[in-house]
């Protein structure tokens, strides 16, 4: 079955999203460090990512931080605009947007449009989603389906994951 990566980042999003998280930053990051297998001068598309986030800039968005990672060309990790607009604090990769709640309805709709298009299925397990490797490191992955997810009624309880760039999700 060919997994499409689009459904991975959905399935993961969800994921993250849907469950609450216990650990809260509210300090800002005083430095920003990153592996060094992000080289976003080397990444064939780090003119037209960067291009994309100053144009969003212009348009009034204060700031925005996006984060890509492809099989093909690995990390790319990019940001435009500020961080605290009181003090023109320049926006840098590490710097925590606090979304809380705002965007589960927003997941919500992408999973139902996904559903509707007859995409996917909300019985369907995470496993027909998510890559192995991810799904061997998620309890009950192999029973939990997109719709327990949904519901908040999966059993898979999120304290907090930091990813290979450091970050505390």
């Amino acid at each position: 079955m060919m997994r499409p990566i689009y459904l991975y980042s959905m399935i993961l999003v969800c994921f993250l999203i849907l469950n609450a998280c216990e650990t809260i930053v509210d300090e800002p990051v005083e430095t920003c460090t990153f592996s060094e297998t992000i080289d976003n001068d080397t990444h064939p598309y780090n003119d037209l990512y960067q291009e994309i986030l100053d144009e969003y800039v212009a348009k009034g968005i204060p700031g925005i931080s996006i984060a890509i990672e492809s099989p093909e060309h690995g990390w790319w990790v990019g940001c435009a605009g500020m961080a605290r607009i009181e003090d023109e604090e320049e926006l840098k990769p590490c710097h925590l947007f606090h979304s809380s709640s705002m965007v589960k309805p927003y997941t919500a709709t992408m999973i139902m449009r996904l559903f509707e298009d007859g995409v996917i299925e909300l019985d369907d397990p995470i496993r027909n989603y998510l890559p192995d490797e991810m799904v061997s490191q998620i309890a009950n992955a192999e029973s939990v389906n997109i719709r327990q997810l949904l519901t908040h009624t999966s059993g898979i309880r999120i304290i907090s994951i930091e990813n290979d760039l450091g970050y505390v999700q």
